[in-house]
């Protein structure tokens, strides 16, 4: 609603502009035909509006008065330039595209995000949304250049008709070739992009890959790879779109000159018969050059709009990526309707108590077949009790055991059958690779749980044995959302202790780690292992909870239902 509102306040009063525009067309008029004429006559301003000698018999003092006048309409138009800029709709607008873009890049799918990955994304938040900001800015500034050509229409027809043949003539020549540029400016713009495009796909891979580049000590060729990605790129793609641009400049420069001088040289002959006013003939070539001038900024805007078209299908790309939240709803809506069924069956008979905990979690003919047409799992059924332990082992070779994980953790959901978490549960997954937010190091503790007990998160990290983080935490700095300080003091196996602590301070009712002590050497394992055994018995003064981590060896991937 805010873009809505701020675009119909551009669209109405940019219109300022093009009433004083008007004014101006006719004030050449004024003062030649009423100010500085012999016999003084009148100028219809706007239509039914009829002026004539401001002070009558005064040809002086009206001058000034008018003199006073002409400069009047810029208050207003100069007060609006400012209220442009504190509105700011181009701000606006990138802030609620990269708010959108960022609110559906969460709700991808998991395919959509194998599509898409966080480079991508990082560039559309960085480059892409701000060309479509201006993209659409530009559109809006497009739309009051028509009003102009009407302020001319109003003029040509009352003042001086011949001149629609040649306005005429101007206008249609402009549009053919406006297609023709615009189709090869577009052509030329979207090869230089897919050469920027792979040379930044080259330098994200690179830096993303740094370590592996220094350890084979191939700098050097890294360097000359990147050297020759940038020569190609400029000799393909930015030298013919400045070749491109030039022409695209001087197209409109050449149309102004061209058309005034076919009216000068086809009016002359009436002015000197006297039938063409000099006001009239003077007029009509300002107007002529103000259409010039007017259609060269249309046009800039025009070919910069073409720029920005491959920007904007992207964002549109972005924001039309399946996402993942009609099968949450789907996939809730079932677990629900099935929980209350699995309910009704686990009911006493004389109290009439809902036993929750006997709920088992269940696997019912679960299928995936990925878009490709490949079956990865097919008819697999599996039922689990609540406060079960339970380790998926297999040999090197098999695959799907992380898929299966991604299942049972609503990551991924079943092409066939389904998952079944009764709905009273908390689902989380734990990834093998340990991932952290660019945060301060408490957000990442208790990411999802901000309001956890200080004193329980500081239990968890000393029963992991994690000194280093619990020394980090004494900094207040290190609970700011903005300190990122902690980042170069941490090391591997502690990113990896983090990562396993905030499943284990989140305690979810059902809780899946994919391999969580591959990372980790025998202390540190032992001590996640006993951990595990603390938070699947239950704390000290506290019921034992539905759900928890488990513990194998590091090659496995296991499940916990509390």
């Amino acid at each position: 609603p805010t873009v809505q509102r701020l675009t119909v306040a551009y669209l109405v009063f940019d219109q300022m502009a093009n009433i004083y525009y008007y004014f101006l067309m006719n004030s050449t008029m004024y003062i030649t035909d009423v100010l500085f004429a012999e016999t003084p006559g009148s100028v219809s301003f706007f239509p039914g509006i009829n002026v004539s000698m401001l002070v009558p018999g005064n040809p002086e003092i009206s001058t000034i008065c008018f003199a006073m006048l002409y400069t009047l309409p810029m208050v207003p138009i100069h007060g609006w330039e400012y209220a442009r800029i504190a509105l700011d709709l181009k701000g606006v607008l990138r802030n609620f595209l990269r708010a959108s873009c960022y609110r559906k890049y969460l709700n991808y799918t998991w395919d959509s995000r194998q599509k898409f990955g966080a480079a991508e994304m990082k560039i559309a938040l960085e480059c892409d949304v701000a060309e479509a900001s201006k993209c659409y800015t530009h559109g809006v500034e497009l739309s009051s250049r028509p009003h102009q050509g009407l302020s001319c229409r109003l003029f040509h027809p009352r003042e001086e008709p011949a001149i629609l043949v040649d306005n005429s003539t101007d206008a249609s020549a402009n549009g053919m070739l406006d297609l023709l540029q615009q189709r090869v400016s577009l052509e030329v713009v979207e090869a230089e992009c897919d050469w920027h495009l792979k040379v930044d796909e080259f330098v994200v891979m690179s830096c993303e890959s740094y370590s592996t580049v220094a350890e084979y000590h191939a700098r050097c060729n890294m360097i000359e790879l990147l050297s020759e990605k940038l020569r190609d790129s400029t000799r393909h793609g930015r030298i013919p779109k400045q070749q491109v641009d030039m022409n695209n400049k001087y197209f409109s420069k050449w149309l102004g000159p061209v058309f005034v001088a076919l009216y000068i040289s086809t009016a002359t002959t009436r002015v000197l018969e006297g039938s063409l006013s000099v006001g009239k003939f003077l007029a009509t070539i300002s107007i002529l050059q103000g259409i010039a001038g007017h259609f060269e900024e249309f046009y800039r805007i025009l070919m910069s709009l073409s720029v920005l078209v491959g920007p904007l299908r992207f964002v549109v790309h972005l924001l039309n990526m399946p996402i993942d939240v009609p099968a949450f709803k789907q996939t809730f809506e079932a677990h629900r309707e099935m929980t209350i069924k699995a309910r009704a069956q686990v009911r006493q008979p004389v109290t009439s108590c809902v036993i929750e905990d006997a709920i088992p979690l269940q696997l019912l003919n679960m299928g995936l077949t990925f878009s490709s047409g490949v079956k990865l799992l097919t008819n697999v059924s599996l039922s689990v009790p609540q406060g079960s332990l339970i380790a998926i082992m297999a040999a090197n070779s098999v695959k799907a055991r992380s898929t299966l994980l991604k299942l049972l953790g609503q990551v991924v959901f079943p092409t066939e059958g389904h998952v079944f978490m009764p709905t009273h549960l908390r689902v989380l997954h734990v990834s093998y690779q340990p991932q952290m937010l660019m945060t301060g190091m408490w957000l990442n503790l208790t990411l999802g749980m901000q309001d956890a007990p200080h004193e329980r998160v500081h239990a968890i990290l000393a029963d992991l044995g994690m000194r280093k983080t619990l020394k980090l935490l004494e900094n207040k700095e290190s609970m700011e959302d903005d300190d990122l300080s902690w980042l170069g003091n941490v090391s591997a196996t502690e990113f990896a202790l983090i990562h396993l602590a905030r499943g284990f301070i989140k305690s979810a009712e059902v809780t899946l780690f994919s391999r969580p002590l591959a990372h980790f050497n025998t202390p540190e394992a032992a001590q996640a292992r006993a951990r595990d055994d603390r938070g699947a018995r239950g704390q000290q003064g506290r019921a034992a909870p539905r759900g928890g981590p488990a513990q194998a060896a590091a090659q496995d991937l296991f499940l916990h239902a509390r």
